[in-house]
């Protein structure tokens, strides 16, 4: 039992997630190793490097099942070889590099002042940028970049003379600024007006290349406020973790979906399908017209048998 505990808690756990806590199981050891006596340093070292391979590889291995499965509809789709090879793949990495381009071309068409298609249906836009944080973090992230390479010259000569290693880090450090700027660029141009759309029957989600999709209305048991933060909303209701999904471009979210048990939808997360679970997590301007609407239907409209 506690075995298959381990193994959903992996599943539960995302890609990213866990590349974070790989990221953050690197740091730790390099800090013990820097604090550690001379004789256990080689063993942290290797400790360091072994750790968050660890992690992916159990990772990997926990989801080998569906990774199967995915390799069998492949084959009997008569799919090219690649796809067969992209099926062992976790679905994350093909969606990363997907989204990777979509924003750098984001980025592109941001730069030369192309407008972006209008896709979305006509229908109540229910909008999430006009009391949002978003803009403002834009800002934040933006003012960030600008201090970072000079931070990085005037700092990083105290520390290492090396000036090889120096070029390194610098180049390391241009780099990222460049690839955080195209991605926040891109990002913003993909959002557009920034709003989802709620027609007589459906509500298309979108948050530029993040979240995209639709989920059918009578789908929504309720919608409800939400005023507290995400791990104490869930202790209070009792919901686990993986029943929940947040769906906003940056704020904290201030109202939830509350889907029937039985509701099947997917949606493109980060693009990679991803089935909604019940309790759907949104930031709008204003949630209170989402809900109206959810409660005037209430009476007339029920789940397709």
């Amino acid at each position: 039992m506690r075995q298959m505990h381990i193994v959903s808690l992996l599943r539960a756990t995302t890609w990213r997630e866990l590349a974070g806590l790989a990221i953050g199981a690197l740091l730790l050891a390099s800090i013990a190793r820097k604090l550690a006596p001379e004789t256990v340093k080689p063993l942290l070292h290797h400790a360091g490097l072994a750790l968050p391979l660890l992690l992916l590889m159990a990772k990997d291995i926990a989801h080998a099942p569906q990774a199967w499965q995915r390799l069998r509809s492949t084959h009997a789709a008569r799919a090219p070889w690649h796809a067969h090879l992209t099926a062992l793949l976790p679905p994350e990495l093909p969606g990363l590099f997907k989204l990777d381009r979509l924003l750098w071309l984001g980025c592109l068409r941001r730069v030369q002042g192309k407008p972006l298609p209008v896709t979305l249906p006509e229908g109540v836009a229910l909008t999430y940028l006009e009391r949002g944080a978003y803009n403002t973090a834009r800002a934040v992230v933006f003012v960030a970049l600008l201090l970072e390479l000079p931070t990085h010259a005037l700092l990083l000569h105290l520390f290492i003379r090396d000036p090889d290693a120096l070029l390194v880090i610098h180049v390391l450090g241009a780099i990222a600024v460049l690839y955080t700027l195209a991605w926040v660029l891109g990002d913003r141009w993909h959002i557009g007006a920034g709003h989802h759309v709620m027609t007589a029957e459906v509500l298309h989600l979108r948050v530029g290349v993040r979240v995209e999709g639709t989920l059918p209305l009578a789908a929504i048991t309720r919608v409800e406020p939400v005023d507290l933060l995400l791990p104490t909303w869930r202790h209070r209701h009792g919901v686990a973790r993986n029943n929940t999904l947040v769906l906003t471009p940056f704020d904290k979210p201030n109202c939830v979906l509350v889907l029937h048990q039985h509701a099947q939808a997917d949606i493109l997360l980060h693009q990679v399908t991803t089935r909604l679970p019940q309790y759907v997590f949104l930031y709008l301007d204003r949630p209170a017209l989402l809900a109206a609407h959810v409660d005037r239907m209430r009476p007339t409209v029920s789940m397709p048998c």
